[in-house]
This record gives structure tokens, C-alpha cells and sequence, in this order.
């Protein structure tokens, strides 16, 4: 069983996902269990540190939902850093961490990381609290931060665990309104006038369409619209989707998670763990660094 660390000021729609589709697919022949939900409000990497060292598992699993790009975690380091101005900020991202890990006087990491005594003292106390726990997967559902090896190799030497894994797409979660439940075809027709670039799946109990807006380079929210034959089809884009959902989603609206690509990319669809990049103990067996 697994936890999911959120940062739900980000992605207001991840808890709600994980606590109806619980499993979260890692290799083609593995997913992990969520069973609790942390969320950290605002997210940064001492909070996280602190939080998963508190309720972590020795040997257990995590999920980590919070923004990223290919270079690593945007969050910063410490809550002084993400309260203040930007010219005072260090995000998580590769060279910080390697900082962190160097054997670099603390003096330095301090200048480097414009981080106070205490705080590098509790930053390093949490990473290796973190470390002793031997986690054996630590998945990242964070934008691009699969994109870059350097990225992931840094993250699971960080984070002390057999396995990390991570996207190499933008990464998003958002909930989906079912406005129309119908087989009058007047009613499809005038619905995709208003939603020209819908996307029609031909389902074996009905059709279903889904059209999405917003998600601009940069956004990880974006809205989803939809209109099926009926609720037996809404269930069997469901089942073709997503993994079992531990309840029956709600009737008009319900949380969805997809990777950013024409068309949206699904957790059980066949491309989404081409896109799930991975670095684990056989890699750096054979680094040649």
C-alpha cells in the first residue's frame, strides 16, 4: 500500500482522483495501491521531507503529485524561500539536490542555497530520514520531470529509493462534467457546434465525447466537457481508461488524470507507460558515471 503526498493548491483534483481510481499503473506489469492521501498546502521540499519521514513506510511506496519541469521539482526548498521574493528562492530542482548530497562544507550550501543554518540542518535531517526508510518506489506525477535521466538519476539518490519514475509529458488532473446524457442525435450535433474539437470514442455500450479547454503551455488545470448515449457508456470509457475505481464516480462529475497530449493521454491507455521514464538501482549498476 501506498501514500500519496498532494499538493492540492496545484492540483485541486488529484486527491479526489486517487480516493475513487486508487491504483496507479508504474510498468507494464505493476501498479501501487494508494491507500492514505497527505496533502502539504503549500508544498515545499523541507515540508515534503518532514511529511514522508512522519508516515512513511520502511519499504513502502509513495506518490508525489506537485509541479516540475525537466530540470526537477519547482517547489522550493524551504517555506521562507516560497513566501519571499523569487530572488530569494531555490527550487528542488537537479543542482540543488546535488548540492544537498555533496560533501560541500555547510557554509557553502548555505551561500549556494541562500538557506539559514537551521534550515539546511533540517533540510539534511530530512533527506536522511527519508533515505533510512529505503522506500522501494517513489512515483512523481509532476510535469516533465521524466523528460531528463540526470533529473531522475538525482531524484532517486535523493530520495534513497530502489525505483523512481516520472513523466516525460506535462502532467495533469481535472474533474470531467457528463452535461448530457442522450441519444438524440439533434442534441449531439448541436453539442459538438459548441465543442468542434471533441474527441468521439465508439464504445461498446455507446458513444462518448470529450472535449477539453484550457491547459496552455505552463497550466496544469484545464476543464473537460463531455456528452455520452448513456450512463452505460460513461462507465465503459471508464473501465477503457482507468484503472477500478473503489466507488461508482459520481453521475455528473468526476476526477480525471491525463498526460498533455492530442488526444489526452489515460492511465490505462498503451502510451501512457511509454511516458512513465524510470531510474532504479540496475541503471546506476550500469552508469558508466
Amino acid at each position: 500500500m501506498a501514500t500519496a503526498f498532494i499538493e492540492s493548491r496545484a492540483h485541486p483534483a488529484a486527491a479526489p482522483f486517487y480516493r475513487l481510481f486508487p491504483r496507479e499503473p508504474v510498468t507494464t506489469s505493476a501498479s501501487i495501491e494508494i491507500e492514505d492521501i497527505v496533502t502539504v498546502d503549500p508544498m515545499n521540499l523541507n515540508a515534503l521531507l518532514q511529511r514522508i519521514a512522519g508516515v512513511g513506510e520502511n519499504g513502502g511506496d509513495i506518490v508525489i503529485v506537485t509541479h516540475g519541469v525537466p530540470e526537477g521539482l519547482t517547489m522550493a526548498l524551504v517555506a521562507r524561500q516560497a513566501e519571499g521574493s523569487r530572488r530569494h528562492r531555490v527550487s528542488a530542482g537537479t543542482d540543488a539536490l546535488n548540492v544537498l548530497m555533496s560533501n560541500r562544507p555547510a557554509s557553502e550550501k548555505t551561500q549556494v542555497l541562500k538557506l539559514r543554518d537551521a534550515e539546511l540542518r533540517s533540510l539534511l535531517d530530512g533527506m536522511a530520514r527519508v533515505r533510512a526508510l529505503s522506500l522501494a518506489c517513489v512515483e512523481f506525477r509532476s510535469c516533465n520531470v521524466g523528460d531528463w535521466s540526470d533529473t531522475l538519476r538525482a531524484l532517486w539518490r535523493f530520495f534513497g529509493a530502489r525505483t523512481v519514475g516520472a513523466p516525460d509529458l506535462r502532467d495533469a488532473y481535472a474533474f470531467i462534467d457528463v452535461g448530457s446524457v442522450t441519444r438524440d442525435e439533434r442534441a449531439w450535433r448541436a453539442w459538438h457546434r459548441r465543442h468542434p474539437g471533441a474527441v468521439l470514442y465508439n464504445l461498446s455500450e455507446g458513444r462518448f465525447a470529450l472535449q477539453t479547454t484550457g491547459g496552455q503551455e505552463g497550466s496544469t488545470r484545464f476543464q473537460a466537457q463531455a456528452i455520452a448515449d448513456s450512463r452505460h457508456a460513461v462507465a465503459s470509457w471508464l473501465r477503457e481508461h482507468f484503472p477500478p475505481s473503489a466507488s461508482t464516480p459520481p453521475a455528473g462529475s468526476f476526477p480525471i488524470h491525463a498526460l498533455w497530449q492530442s488526444p489526452l493521454i489515460f492511465p490505462l491507455d498503451s502510451e501512457y507507460l511509454d511516458h512513465i521514464k524510470r531510474y532504479s538501482s540496475a541503471d546506476e549498476a550500469s552508469s558508466p558515471f
